[in-house]
């Protein structure tokens, strides 16, 4: 073999490296290529949950807002504002009696004390006798 052969095998294995690069450059590329539609499709499964779960709170805040009416319904045929009044005339009649139940209270304080005066008094003339 002659110096043109070598030259010429030469040449060949440097192509061939150079081929074998870029096919290593292509393979990186096609990698992370994959790498990224499969994160576009998480992103894509995620934002379909998310479009679902958006639906499903819709429904649940309809449902609710329809129960709510349905209630406002029911209060106004029973009359609100005679409701409230009822509630404030119970209001105060609860605040009547409490306060009755306080002066029950004081008074008992106050008759127990006499009371323990009482004794108090009916030992010390019992202890001086």
């Amino acid at each position: 073999m002659g110096t043109d052969e070598a030259t010429a095998s030469d040449s060949r294995t440097a192509e061939f490296l150079d081929v074998e690069a870029t096919a290593r450059s292509v393979a990186a590329r096609l990698t992370k290529l994959d790498e990224e539609s499969n994160r576009y499709t998480a992103a894509a499964t995620n934002l379909d949950e998310a479009a679902a779960a958006t639906r499903e709170l819709a429904a649940s805040v309809r449902e609710v807002g329809e129960y709510a009416s349905k209630a406002l319904d029911v209060v106004a045929s029973a009359g609100g504002p005679e409701i409230v009044a009822k509630l404030g005339n119970l209001e105060n009649q609860q605040v009547t009696q409490s306060d009755a139940l306080m002066k029950k209270v004081g008074l008992a304080v106050y008759l127990s004390g006499a009371a323990a005066v009482l004794a108090l008094v009916a030992t010390i003339v019992a202890l001086a006798r």
